[in-house]
């Protein structure tokens, strides 16, 4: 599934990839079907700069007719983004290509740049993709307003920072009737019913996005990929983040990537 991190700020946007690729193994075991996830590769890339210095990265369904994505992407990038294609435009384009070429697959994109306003002001333009049946295009940010968003493997992020409700006592039901105040019922199979009074909650963290900095940024995108691998791997889960974490930095009038993996021969 891999991991793909996006922190947008006044300063310039922040974006970064694992780059592993696991492949789906199915074993049969006592009429059973059983699914695991083996890792393939550490050296796939997930994320890309376009022409239009526009970041994208690329999390879920990461082949397509028996190729890996990334051709794919560069094959875009090279014929079909331009210097002057505008954000929602690369958004637009890629939605609809992986939509078209395989409908039953679900890849997520952040699509990420800078862009002029009426005023002539630079203002970040951050969408997030999703292609398939279900296919969609966020906005995320267009007036420099600061935040995040994560794609792929969150079960660890979720347990450090979003809101959670720890139950000491509950009872699991196959079935649960609620009356409604107008009569009706309504019916809920596979239910878990909590004891509130004694339920402890702890509440979201409180990250003030609006005063990182570029440094802040990058220092919480190595925190939020080394918790997620590290967690991974004292787990019986698939391992499906990995591998070297390439990390781009776009600003209004510059892009570089902080972190990249290189093709290499050997050690």
């Amino acid at each position: 599934m891999s991991l793909i991190m996006t922190v947008y700020l006044n300063e310039g946007i922040v974006m970064a990839s694992d780059s592993r690729t696991t492949l789906l193994n199915l074993n049969q075991i006592d009429n059973c079907i059983i699914q695991n996830r083996i890792p393939m590769s550490d050296a796939t890339y997930k994320s890309f700069l376009a022409k239009n210095n526009c970041g994208i990265s690329t999390c879920g369904d990461s082949s397509y007719n028996m190729k890996p994505i990334a051709g794919y992407i560069e094959n875009i990038l090279n014929n079909n983004i331009g210097v002057d294609t505008t954000i929602v435009e690369t958004a637009e384009f890629i939605c609809d290509y992986f939509s078209n070429l395989d409908i039953n697959k679900t890849t997520i994109f952040h699509v990420c740049g800078y862009e002029k306003n009426e005023k002539g002001d630079f203002v970040s333009k951050v969408f997030r993709v999703f292609t398939g049946k279900n296919k969609k295009i966020e906005q995320i940010s267009s007036e420099n307003n600061q935040g995040a968003i994560w794609n792929g493997e969150t079960l660890t992020l979720a347990k450090l920072i979003n809101r959670q409700v720890i139950c000491p006592n509950y009872i699991e039901s196959s079935n649960v009737c609620i009356n409604n105040s107008d009569g009706t019922t309504i019916n809920i199979d596979n239910a878990l019913i909590i004891d509130k009074k004694n339920a402890i909650v702890v509440n979201e963290s409180n990250i003030p996005w609006e005063y990182m900095s570029i440094q802040d940024a990058v220092d919480f995108i190595k925190f939020a990929f080394d918790a997620t691998i590290n967690h991974m791997q004292f787990q019986s889960v698939n391992k499906t983040v990995g591998g070297p974490v390439d990390v781009l930095i776009i600003k209004p009038n510059s892009t570089s990537w902080l972190k990249r993996k290189e093709i290499s021969y050997g050690k």
